[in-house]
């Protein structure tokens, strides 16, 4: 993936969304149909990223505010927090184009949507959580992912022991 050819920026009116297709057609559907409505009455942003050689949408990903009850907040996490809901942020979709799948995008889309959370300055986050689809639960875990412990279909990421574990951000 060479640095100049893939660029991430936010999803734009000027996108071609209907070209997208992934391999999972629910994914297919809300980005062709609904990220960008979600983005106009700012329910959930979404950032893509863009072959510059194509002008194709590889891939994209979802991000809105949430929070979760203390209680569901893995212990190893709660030592110096308040007992009231956490400010998380919720991972809502990620997808990849077919034609760019297993050449490690979903990776870059994930690190990429990491490091937006962490590096913002507007409002505190203590963490991400994401509701993985059957089959791409595996994925999330390698990346420290652990199941929130009210709801373990629900996984959670505590964001400073992810940056903790990690250099500069990746360039793409």
């Amino acid at each position: 993936m060479a640095s100049d050819r893939f660029i991430v920026e936010p999803l734009g009116e000027q996108h071609n969304r209907a070209a997208f297709r992934c391999s999972d057609h629910q994914i297919t559907n809300y980005f062709r149909r609904h990220a960008f409505a979600n983005l106009q009455i700012r329910i959930a942003n979404a950032w893509i990223i863009r072959d510059r050689h194509t002008d194709l949408i590889v891939g994209f990903y979802t991000l809105s505010t949430a929070s979760t009850d203390f209680g569901a907040i893995p212990e190893q996490f709660t030592a110096n927090l308040p007992r009231y809901p956490v400010p998380v942020v919720l991972l809502g979709r990620m997808g990849v184009d077919r034609r760019y799948e297993r050449q490690g995008f979903g990776t870059r889309l994930l690190i990429d949507a990491l490091h937006c959370v962490y590096w913002q300055d507007v409002m505190a986050v203590f963490g991400m959580v994401v509701d993985p689809k059957a089959g791409v639960r595996e994925f999330y875990t390698q990346f420290g992912f652990v199941p929130l412990t009210n709801d373990p279909q629900r996984l959670f990421l505590h964001l400073e022991t992810f940056m903790d574990s990690r250099s500069a951000p990746p360039s793409l």
